[in-house]
């Protein structure tokens, strides 16, 4: 799980700035969740398909799928709609997965990464309570 850093964007920008500077073959995110500048607030647009390997974590992308929120959230939180999203979506991996809450880390948590990401005002706690809440709103 990371944050984009960036006070704008979208899947599409990212794509652009991923394969213009940084070469990579597409966006290094297989879902971005959209902060309501370059895409809806909350929209979840599909980067990399969830099949392909990765490029968001050094040393933790070969079984991982990485999700980025638009913002920078050492300097503002995500929006609600970006966390409502957020818990759907994590839900909706982890059935199709057969994930757990254990399972799910955020890139600051990648032993091979030295990093803040994805920002001081999303941690783990934050991101679980998600997964309580939607538990809670879709039965």
């Amino acid at each position: 799980m990371h944050h984009s850093a960036t006070r704008d964007g979208s899947v599409g920008l990212f794509r652009l700035m991923h394969r213009g500077l940084n070469g990579w073959s597409d966006v290094g995110y297989h879902y971005v969740i959209g902060n309501g500048t370059f895409s809806g607030d909350g929209e979840v647009e599909a980067g990399r398909p969830p099949w392909a390997r990765g490029a968001h974590a050094r040393g933790g992308n070969a079984d991982s799928i990485g999700i980025c929120l638009v913002g920078n959230f050492d300097e503002s939180a995500p929006t609600p709609g970006q966390l409502r999203s957020l818990g759907r979506l994590l839900r909706r991996l982890m059935r199709a997965s057969g994930l757990t809450s254990e399972d799910i880390i955020l890139h600051r948590e990648v032993r091979t990464c030295r990093t803040g990401c994805p920002g001081r005002n999303l941690d783990r706690a934050a991101v679980l309570a998600l997964l309580d809440r939607n538990q809670v709103e879709e039965t």
